[in-house]
């Protein structure tokens, strides 16, 4: 028996559980005891220090690495990715701290510098938003606001100030739809840890919404499209989260990470397996005869 199926139902039916594809990189190092850096997690000492890793989106594997322009660790450093550029920062004491670097995103190459004029210096994380690259700045709990295109800091947001008793470290990430900061932090900072996602409005400074983190201690968050991804500074272990703190998928084997930087605009959707797979039956149905399209009669 022949079932009719409204085509609008169908291609709904279809469009369940499709994830944006778009591009996600992590700042990767092992870390054994305080302050002693050693290579990337699961390799043998004497072949590097840390990398930035590109890793798939939808199940964590490696897709590509490279080594950052400046010696880093386990932070403080930061990443954003624009969808075109990717930027990267180091703070403290760290070797090229307080410079703003835009890379090349497939082989790292540096394709320009920017002196950040503001702030403390102590930078840790990084969010890129409608053209202005947002920069964590720890030791004030602030976040500086830098225009490449001006060359200069056109703004600090006063996040302890706007939201008191506020603390933010760790990671820095951004979302759009609408557009806002995604910050680590917490109230208050049990044991130092970043133990909270909390969601800033990109002028004002104010926090509008918050989840906890499974984490203790989350050091890199980032977004493609509206899927947050949160790396566990300790393990390798990256969380996948919606925007309202639900946890979608866990990358195990991932990282560890002290940065993250993807992109909250990806240009191009992919269906997932089930979808695809849905996708696929649905053509089968249809070419055999099982499944007839709804068409609505011509009226004269």
């Amino acid at each position: 028996m022949k079932r009719v199926i409204v085509a609008g139902a169908l291609m709904a039916l279809l469009s369940v559980e499709a994830r944006a594809q778009g591009r996600i990189f992590g700042m990767q190092a092992e870390q054994k005891g305080p302050g002693v850096i050693v290579p990337p997690y699961g390799q043998p000492e004497g072949q590097g220090g840390a990398l930035i890793v590109e890793f798939d989106p939808l199940d964590g594997s490696t897709l590509n690495s490279f080594p950052p322009p400046v010696p880093a660790g386990f932070g403080p450093d930061g990443l954003a990715f624009d969808g075109t550029t990717l930027w990267f920062v180091t703070g403290g004491a760290m070797e090229g701290a307080g410079t703003l670097y835009a890379l090349d995103p497939d082989d790292g190459s540096v394709l320009d510098t920017h002196t950040i004029n503001g702030g403390s210096g102590g930078f840790d994380g990084l969010a890129a938003l409608q053209g202005l690259i947002y920069v964590m700045d720890y030791p004030n709990n602030d976040i500086v606001v830098f225009s490449p295109a001006l060359e200069t800091v056109v703004d600090i947001l006063d996040i302890d100030g706007s939201n008191p008793g506020y603390d933010i470290i760790g990671g820095l990430g951004a979302i759009d739809q609408p557009d806002a900061l995604l910050a680590t932090g917490g109230q208050p900072l049990e044991g130092g840890g970043s133990n909270e996602l909390l969601e800033i409005d990109p002028s004002s400074g104010a926090i509008v919404d918050s989840f906890p983190l499974a984490a203790r201690f989350t050091a890199g968050v980032a977004t493609v499209g509206q899927t947050i991804y949160a790396a566990d500074i300790d393990l390798p272990v990256v969380t996948l989260y919606d925007r309202a703190g639900g946890v979608i998928d866990i990358f195990n084997g991932t990282g560890p990470f002290s940065a993250l930087g993807g992109d909250p605009q990806p240009a191009v959707g992919i269906p997932t397996a089930s979808t695809l797979g849905l996708a696929i039956l649905a053509l089968l149905l249809v070419a055999g005869g099982l499944i007839v399209l709804y068409r609505r009669p011509r009226t004269s």
